[in-house]
């Protein structure tokens, strides 16, 4: 329903007395909405799958205006440095419905792990993010089935806004000239360990999708460790900009781009609230 239905909730004057009292979704919700309104933070559902196009939403936007900056910037005839960041696969998991009919939600495999490792300390927790949402019963199987269907549908709809980048990128003949890194900066937890979400020191949390694409640059996928912090002298080695040496913690992975077997750093730092994780290529250690 549109909001004209409410005037009341319209108060020209400012957050005063009237919308205080009209502001309690619980007046007019009917039993059925309750299930979809989180009526503690009047956020909506986790997750929805309307029939629109994919710049209905903000990432679809994103897209556009990614590659109206390409033309932008090509005309400009100088180097560049263009940043483009999605919200999906983060939450409420909305995506264009042509996204979600790509899977069959009976079909997608639920975590198998579905339990706490023994003795975990209570300090290891889930965040509590999903459930300032509507629609979220944690032990309901449809709810862990929706949720999954949810992110991979989330996932695919973002894959399909960088193919349109890189299509366009191709299509400016901007190709051979320029890096591009796909990255994210957290994992996810889809039903691992009965977590929903991050803000612990699993591995589904920890561990992120890392793409980089160099010209002529080596093809194929390389097993080594590689931290976050190491984007910024690689950019700068590959673009044969200087930067400090004495000042960073990050250290280049440029070899393993160009081809050079070279190995200079074999363990990555985590840290969240008070736990601290190291990783090697074999272990996880958290304390």
């Amino acid at each position: 329903d549109s909001w004209s239905e409410y005037p009341w909730r319209v108060n020209p004057d400012g957050y005063g007395s009237d919308w205080a009292v009209f502001n309690k979704w619980e007046l007019w919700l009917n039993e059925d909405s309750k299930r979809f309104i989180n009526t503690k933070t009047e956020r909506g559902p986790f997750c929805e799958s309307p029939d629109v196009a994919d710049h209905a939403y903000e990432d679809g936007k994103a897209t556009l205006k990614t590659i109206n900056d390409l033309q932008r910037l090509k005309d400009m005839q100088k180097p560049c440095f263009l940043a483009c960041g999605f919200w999906r696969p983060h939450l409420p998991f909305n995506a264009p419905k042509r996204y979600w009919d790509l899977y069959d939600r009976n079909s997608i495999p639920l975590a198998s792990n579905f339990f706490l490792p023994d003795e975990l300390p209570k300090e290891v927790r889930p965040s509590t993010e999903i459930k300032g949402y509507g629609k979220v019963d944690l032990d309901d199987i449809d709810f862990r089935k929706e949720a999954k269907h949810g992110y991979w549908a989330s996932v695919s709809y973002i894959d399909a806004q960088i193919g349109l980048i890189l299509e366009e990128l191709k299509r400016l003949e901007l190709s051979d000239n320029t890096i591009v890194i796909l990255l994210g900066d957290h994992g996810w937890h889809l039903g691992e360990h009965t977590f929903w979400g991050k803000h612990n020191l699993m591995n589904n949390a920890t561990h992120v999708p890392l793409i980089v694409y160099v010209p002529k640059g080596i093809k194929g996928k390389q097993e080594q460790v590689v931290e976050l912090v190491d984007l910024y002298p690689t950019l700068c080695q590959l673009a044969n900009i200087p930067y400090p040496l004495e000042q960073l913690e990050g250290e280049s992975f440029k070899h393993f781009l160009t081809g050079d077997k070279h190995r200079t750093k074999d363990k990555a730092f985590i840290q969240w609230e008070r736990g601290k994780n190291v990783v090697d290529q074999t272990y996880s250690y958290s304390e």
